[in-house]
C-alpha cells in the first residue's frame, strides 16, 4: 500500500500568479494538490508518495 506525506501552504488570495508559480515549484519536487480552500487567504493540502527508501528507514 502506498504510503503519502503531507504538507500544507497558506498564502495571501491577492495573486493567482504567486499561487500558480508556488504549486509548479511544488510539483516539481512530486507535491500534488489534493484540497483547496479559502477566502481571504488560500491554503492548499499538497501530498507525494513516500518513496521506498524512506519508508524503509521509517520502518
Amino acid at each position: 500500500m502506498a504510503k503519502y506525506e503531507y504538507r500544507c501552504l497558506h498564502m495571501p488570495a491577492g495573486s493567482i500568479s504567486v499561487v500558480n508559480e508556488r504549486l509548479a515549484s511544488s510539483a516539481e519536487e512530486n507535491w500534488h494538490p489534493i484540497l483547496m480552500s479559502g477566502d481571504t487567504s488560500i491554503n492548499i493540502l499538497l501530498r507525494r508518495q513516500v518513496t521506498e527508501s524512506e519508508q524503509s528507514k521509517d520502518e
